[in-house]
């Protein structure tokens, strides 16, 4: 038992001890690169096969933010890109649309996702899953590009019913008004 004791004693022994027996939990990483307008926008990965995050934007070139489908880390393994993080936007005052890629499945159930996004006016969402979990605190008069198949459900979902809805590649707009 001593010796057990003294193996754990030490910082280093144990890190290492964890690292060999826990290796794939500890694998994560960050990808930061540009996007079409040249927005540095950041993503993490908790594994090398799995899907990535939007974690935030690190530095804008353009009013328009385009959120990559998927991305590639630097061991070649490629990402979807399936969620958006807490408060991953935050504070972008100037931000006027940002486009999301059809892989987006989920955005974090968190009010400072979208906090202090005054300029923003659009939101694409091309993919087949609603991804609000909550109400997303986006400015009233903002417009929500989405795939056709989910305009009525954008529509009637509390969260984002009284927004502007227009179906992906339509060429009108369509207004909501609740009573």
């Amino acid at each position: 038992m001593k010796h057990l004791a003294f193996f754990f004693s030490s910082k280093s022994l144990l890190s290492t001890f964890i690292g060999l027996l826990f290796p794939l939990i500890t694998q994560a990483g960050e990808v930061i690169t540009s996007d079409a307008n040249g927005n540095e926008l950041r993503y993490t990965y908790d594994t090398d096969d799995g899907p990535a995050t939007f974690a935030g934007v690190n530095s804008l070139a353009s009013t328009e933010v385009i959120v990559a489908n998927s991305i590639t880390d630097d061991d070649g393994n490629n990402h979807l890109v399936t969620a958006v993080g807490r408060s991953a936007f935050q504070d972008q005052r100037t931000i006027t649309t940002i486009t999301f890629g059809e892989a987006l499945e989920t955005i974090a159930n968190d009010y400072w996702v979208f906090y202090n996004c005054s300029a923003l006016k659009r939101m694409v969402l091309p993919g087949v899953n609603y991804p609000f979990q909550t109400n997303p605190y986006l400015n009233s008069g903002i417009v929500l590009v989405v795939h056709p198949d989910l305009v009525e459900t954008y529509q009637t979902n509390s969260f984002t019913s009284s927004y502007r809805i227009i179906a992906y590649g339509a060429a009108t707009e369509v207004t909501i008004t609740t009573t």
